[in-house]
């Protein structure tokens, strides 16, 4: 009876721990270098030397009583945390809890309810990884359906990447751009070979530009994702060194996200705007055969950044915007030359920009609070 009583708790606690673990994987949108990367961090550390994970250990060897306390207990006091529940992360932790489910019936034995506890982790990722094949072949029929439906639109496709500011860009552009057309782009942050194809597969006729973000954690996806994309313009935000543990080098990093296969997949006719604040940006531009805009600080006349605002010129126009930081202004003039290039007048770029407003919140009191928690 004890027993009993010990494995219905622990599978609780187990199912809890499942998700939370499905949820880390997911938050690492299942890419093995992203999920062990995250091991190198002190939250990682904790997660592998919890004294939760380790003291049952000691707790069977002392008393099933305690060890029953344990996971009676241990649901209460460690953080919960669930991933969004798609069709792969259900049917991940519907596998998962059945495996833990039947685990008794191979032996009664405390020893193994604890074996198991210590290994979930690793068996959790196991499930993972045996059904990645299947999620490849879903990811490659999805982007299938997308090219055949980007061939059937007319019309015009802005990719943006780079290590930083892709989301912010997007989110200006797209405004932007909204005032005189008919904009659609990828949502929030989701710029991934799953999420952009999704997208294309919403798109209707009557949408002039698709502005799609694309992320990369190694080299080849950028160039993956341009064969159903098939942009004519690209945007590189900025590259720099922040994910060269995942890419292995800087080669491969300057590879996809530093923008040399985007630009390797823009066509003769196509337009690749790049931020040239650091040598990655101006190498990748002055090896560009296409038409090419660079912007830089150095474009931006009379900038002044407040606490909610910046303001600058730029081709003897005033721009106002209510963002935050110096960076953003950067941003924003990506955005502006781009819209500049598709027709638009400074009149409507100026009215597209009254439209923008920033996620990112000051909280203003004895101390200001930046607020960037919609990320």
């Amino acid at each position: 009876m004890l027993f009993f009583f010990i494995y219905i708790f622990w599978l609780i606690r187990s199912a809890l721990q499942i998700f939370f673990w499905l949820y880390l994987w997911q938050l690492k949108q299942y890419h093995t270098g992203r999920f062990l990367d995250h091991f190198k961090t002190t939250n990682g550390k904790k997660l592998i030397f919890h004294p939760f994970q380790w003291g049952k250990v000691v707790f069977a060897l002392i008393s099933p009583y305690l060890l029953l306390v344990a996971y009676i207990t241990e649901p209460f006091l460690r953080a919960r945390r669930f991933p969004s529940w798609t069709k792969k992360t259900i049917f991940l932790a519907l596998i998962s809890v059945l495996l833990y489910t039947v685990l008794p019936i191979f032996a009664e034995s405390i020893w193994l309810l604890v074996l198991a506890d210590l290994f979930l982790p690793v068996c959790v990722s196991l499930v993972v990884l045996i059904f990645q094949p299947l999620s490849y072949l879903f990811r490659s029929s999805l982007q299938k359906k997308a090219g055949k439906k980007r061939e059937e639109l007319d019309l015009k496709v802005v990719a943006i990447t780079g290590s930083y500011a892709k989301t912010s860009t997007k989110e200006y552009l797209s405004t932007i751009l909204s005032y005189r057309f008919n904009v659609s782009s990828t949502k929030d942050h989701q710029n991934t070979e799953v999420a952009i194809p999704r997208a294309i597969l919403n798109l209707d006729k009557s949408c002039d530009i698709f502005i799609a973000e694309l992320g990369a954690y190694d080299k080849g996806t950028i160039k993956r994702i341009c064969r159903f994309l098939n942009p004519q313009i690209g945007i590189v935000t900025g590259i720099n060194e922040q994910h060269l543990s995942l890419f292995g080098s800087m080669e491969n990093l300057l590879s996809a996200e530093g923008g040399q296969e985007l630009l390797d997949c823009l066509p003769e006719d196509g337009m690749l705007v790049c931020n040239i604040e650091n040598g990655y940006g101006a190498d990748l531009l002055q090896a560009a055969k296409i038409k090419k805009i660079p912007y830089s600080y150095a474009d931006l006349k009379e900038l002044t950044v407040n606490a909610d605002k910046v303001s600058f010129k730029y081709d003897g126009q005033e721009f106002n915007c209510d963002v935050l930081g110096k960076h953003n202004a950067l941003n924003l003039l990506g955005a502006i030359k781009v819209a500049k290039e598709l027709g638009m007048s400074n009149e409507e770029i100026l009215r597209g920009i009254r439209k923008i407003h920033s996620s990112t919140k000051v909280i203003k009191g004895k101390y200001n609070i930046i607020d960037s928690s919609y990320s």
